[in-house]
């Protein structure tokens, strides 16, 4: 009898000792399962924040509008193709900044020339106040008939970069990005103190077309682009 209850004891022994070590296995598996979950959670963050800094860096910012009046004949010199085109900048909503200009270039190429600062990718990413685009601002339009230092002048809006073309003041260490431009743009060191990437003269250009509406587009992390309508 007593071997018997002894047997019985042990046994009870050796299955309480099975579920604890299952108990614990449970407990392992569970810690291994939240670990994997918050691992995932983690890397699914990363990929949406990835897509998202992908997309941003890919963000367009319509800057201006070209529109072609007419293009013929020059009537002084019928061997001459004269282009006149209204052009209108545009605020960071789209609608025009400033009275629109109407010039006349000779050729049918239009030639948009403009000083642009790129910033690192990490603010366009980040989508910092100041430096989550690229800016530009607009200098002359000439065609391909005309030496480009004889090309019309283009009047910045108060001469504010794109897309900053109205609102609030700038911080003054934005104005002299643009007071001191080659001087940063030939000192690569100082120039990347200030978060820039690159800042340099763009000068794109379309084959314009009679009755053509064509806008242009600042990439946020990129340089300017020329697309008909």
């Amino acid at each position: 009898m007593r071997s018997e209850i002894k047997g019985t004891e042990i046994e009870l022994a050796q299955r309480n000792e099975r579920i604890a070590t299952l108990e614990q296995d449970l407990q392992a598996h569970a810690l291994q399962i939240n670990a994997l979950t918050t691992e995932l959670a983690e890397s699914e963050q990363l990929r949406r924040q990835s897509e998202a800094a992908r997309l941003l860096l890919k963000v367009n910012h319509r800057a201006a509008l070209m529109e072609v009046l007419e293009q013929g004949p020059d009537p002084a010199d019928p061997g001459q193709v004269l282009t006149r085109v209204r052009f209108v900048e545009l605020d960071a909503v789209g609608k025009p900044a400033g009275t629109p200009q109407e010039i006349t270039v000779q050729g049918t190429r239009v030639y948009l020339e403009s000083l642009v600062i790129k910033f690192d990718d990490t603010f366009v990413e980040g989508g910092d106040a100041l430096r989550g685009t690229s800016v530009c601002i607009f200098k002359k339009m000439f065609g391909e008939d005309t030496p480009a230092k004889s090309g019309t002048a283009i009047d910045a809006v108060g001469q504010r970069p794109h897309p900053y073309a109205q609102g609030d003041t700038i911080d003054p260490w934005f104005d002299e990005l643009w007071s001191s431009f080659w001087s940063y743009a030939n000192d690569p060191d100082a120039a990347a103190k200030k978060g820039v990437r690159a800042m340099h003269g763009e000068a794109p250009w379309i084959e314009a077309r009679p009755g053509g509406r064509y806008r242009v587009d600042l990439r946020a992390s990129g340089g300017l682009t020329i697309t008909a309508e």
